[in-house]
């Protein structure tokens, strides 16, 4: 009787242990999926086409360091349109894809007197420069990146200022 105890236990006590990696396995592979797959949830948008934006409609940008987000449609067509448009220097405008390159996520804009002029994901808190440079180089790099998502940078749009002074501007994917 004692040795069918002490199969008994050894039983129970390779039950628990199987038990157990089995479950730890699960674990693992379950988070290993979560992360691959949020680093596989990067959208590009579709934009393309010229917009024009009417400036007096945002008054934001009557200052530099002004920061709106413009939902339009493309020239001539009722295909929608949304980027950041901001107001860098005197007749200089910055034009970006309107969410993070992560899983679209909204920012959070920077108001004209702040210090941090980068666009912040409220989602995962990576921010993105809105810095100017006229090869377009470095609008749309990412700053930051607290929580290590990786974003691509985001996609900086052509900005046409020669009809600037009729308060008109035209927003163009490069």
């Amino acid at each position: 009787m004692k040795d069918n105890n002490n199969h008994s236990e050894q039983r129970r006590d390779f039950l628990k242990k199987a038990g157990l990696l089995l479950g730890a396995g699960i674990t693992v592979t379950s988070l290993s999926s979560l992360i691959v797959s949020c680093e596989s949830d990067i959208i590009v948008p579709s934009y393309t086409g010229p917009v024009t934006v009417n400036l007096s409609s945002y008054s934001q940008l009557a200052t530099v360091g002004g920061t709106v987000k413009v939902d339009s449609f493309i020239d001539g067509t009722k295909n929608p349109a949304s980027f950041i448009l901001r107001r860098v220097a005197d007749k200089e405008y910055v034009a970006l894809e309107a969410q993070c390159s992560h899983i679209q996520g909204e920012f959070n804009l920077p108001s004209p007197t702040s210090s941090n002029q980068n666009l912040v994901c409220q989602y995962h808190a990576a921010e993105f420069s809105t810095a100017y440079n006229t090869d377009l180089t470095k609008e749309g790099l990412l700053a930051a990146d607290p929580n290590g998502i990786k974003p691509r940078k985001l996609i900086a749009y052509q900005v046409d200022t020669s009809k600037l002074v009729s308060g008109i501007i035209i927003v163009t994917k490069t």
